[in-house]
C-alpha cells in the first residue's frame, strides 16, 4: 500500500512541476516577445536612444531569464538567444538597424521554437 501512494504522490508531484514548468517557458515567452517587439518599433520609429534603452534592457532581462530556463530547458536554443541578445546593443550603438532588426527576429523565432519544443503535444512526445 505504502508504494501505491509513494506512486501516486510522485506522479502527481511529477504533473505539477510539469505545468509549472510549462507556465514559466509560456510567461518567459511572452515577454521576451513584448521586449523584442518594442525594440522592433523602436527601429521603425528611428529614435536610437530608445533603441539603445530597450536593447540594454533586453540583454539584463535575458541574463535574467536565462539562468532560470538554462534549468527546464535545452541549452542549444538559450545560447543562441543569449548570442543575438549580446549582438543587440552593439549593433544599435552603430547603427546598424538592419542587421539589427533580423536579430530581433531572429530572438522572436528562437524563443517560439523553444515553446513549440517544449509543449506536450503528440508531435513533441513521439
Amino acid at each position: 500500500m505504502k508504494r501505491v501512494v509513494f506512486a501516486v504522490f510522485l506522479l502527481v508531484f511529477l504533473i505539477g512541476f510539469n505545468f509549472f514548468c510549462l507556465g514559466k517557458i509560456n510567461e518567459s515567452k511572452e515577454t521576451t516577445i513584448t521586449n523584442l517587439s518594442f525594440i522592433l518599433s523602436s527601429i521603425d520609429a528611428g529614435d536610437s536612444e530608445k533603441i539603445l534603452s530597450e536593447c540594454k534592457n533586453f540583454a539584463v532581462f535575458w541574463e535574467e531569464e536565462h539562468g532560470f530556463l538554462g534549468m527546464i530547458v535545452r541549452h542549444e536554443l538559450l545560447d543562441q538567444i543569449t548570442a543575438s541578445a549580446a549582438k543587440l546593443f552593439p549593433l544599435a550603438k552603430h547603427e546598424e538597424y538592419g542587421e539589427l532588426s533580423s536579430e530581433v527576429c531572429r530572438c522572436i523565432v528562437l524563443i517560439e521554437e523553444i515553446w513549440d519544443s517544449e509543449r506536450p503535444v503528440l508531435r513533441n512526445i513521439l
